[in-house]
């Protein structure tokens, strides 16, 4: 399953096979604002929630999908 795939740490090689697979995942940029502003990697699509306002933002994060986390 998915969840089991992404349950340990998945590399972007894996996850975009499993997106173009069509598999069911949302993307999820939780870079802290200073890792995320000096980078110059953008994830399209992705949700852009920063650690510390994610309990208070989690709403925004789509219900029956995996989720995989973009973090440093």
């Amino acid at each position: 399953s998915l969840e089991a795939q992404l349950a340990g740490r998945s590399d972007a090689a894996e996850l975009k096979v499993m997106v173009e697979k069509g598999e069911s995942v949302a993307l999820l940029d939780a870079r802290s604002r200073g890792a995320y502003d000096h980078s110059d990697k953008v994830i399209k699509g992705a949700i852009r929630i920063v650690p510390d306002e994610l309990v208070g933002r989690a709403w925004e994060l789509p219900m029956g999908k995996a989720i995989a986390t973009f973090c440093t």
